[in-house]
């Protein structure tokens, strides 16, 4: 799975949201494991690709402050600040650069919203019903946090990967290459499989692994018009992720 087609490309482009990927998992140990300096410190650091958690670490850190624990939400504040400090006493204009790269963004990675990919396949159409898929993203997501905002860190898993798949659908420019943070909610998924179906689920986690690692490949490779990567590699694993999570999410507890 580590040969899969949203970990190579960024492999080969060199792409920063490889890193985001690899330690996407330390800041979660340390929230379950109530590290919150550490865990603190791991999310500021994610904001290397700040696309991937522009919506996860405000919820996270909104959560935490409804519940009336501050220690997760003082120690990202206090890293962020550091980190900036420690940045502009290093580089005294990376925040102009920082926007610079933000606004060019376009410029280099064009095609990266629902709105955009689906104005292409639908010229007449498709950029209401890309406008419309967005919309029923950030239902998803109001839908998945309203019902573990007051829950444990079990509960809150599932929403913190829909959130980061999601992430990818609700208007914000994005690329492919950030799905390699994607790779642990893929392996949860897949033990929330085992767990709920059995034997049944085992055979459908090494039907999903096949299709992911060979699949995802031959789509490239069928749909490639010599244009850059084919749009519909946006879709099929940030949505199957969805799907999984809502479908087999645990029951919240109740109040």
């Amino acid at each position: 799975m580590l040969l899969w087609y949203y970990n190579v490309r960024p492999l080969i482009y060199g792409d920063a949201a490889i890193v985001s990927g690899l330690i996407i998992v330390f800041p979660l140990f340390a929230i379950r494991n109530n590290y919150v300096l550490l865990a603190g410190i791991l999310l500021a650091m994610l904001a290397i690709k700040p696309q991937i958690i522009v919506l996860l670490i405000p919820a996270l850190l909104l959560r935490d402050a409804y519940q009336k624990r501050w220690g997760l939400v003082i120690a990202t504040m206090a890293s962020f600040a550091v980190l900036i400090l420690m940045s502009t006493l290093i580089l005294p204009d990376w925040m102009f650069r920082q926007l610079e790269q933000v606004r060019s963004y376009s410029s280099y990675a064009p095609i990266g919203t629902p709105a955009e990919i689906s104005s292409l396949w639908w010229p007449d159409s498709g950029k209401i019903i890309g406008t419309i898929f967005s919309i029923v993203a950030i239902l998803a997501l109001l839908y998945t946090w309203k019902r573990s905002w007051r829950q444990d860190f079990q509960f809150i898993l599932p929403a913190i990967f829909i959130t980061l798949a999601a992430t990818n659908f609700v208007g914000i420019a994005t690329a492919t290459s950030n799905y390699s943070v994607l790779f642990p909610g893929l392996i949860q998924a897949f033990a929330l499989f085992e767990s709920r179906l059995g034997q049944h689920g085992r055979w459908l986690i090494i039907t999903i692994a096949v299709a992911l690692l060979s699949g995802l490949w031959l789509l490239c490779w069928t749909s490639f018009s010599g244009q850059g990567q084919p749009t519909i590699m946006y879709f099929p694993f940030p949505l199957l992720l969805i799907v999984a999570f809502l479908a087999l999410r645990p029951e919240p507890k109740k109040d």
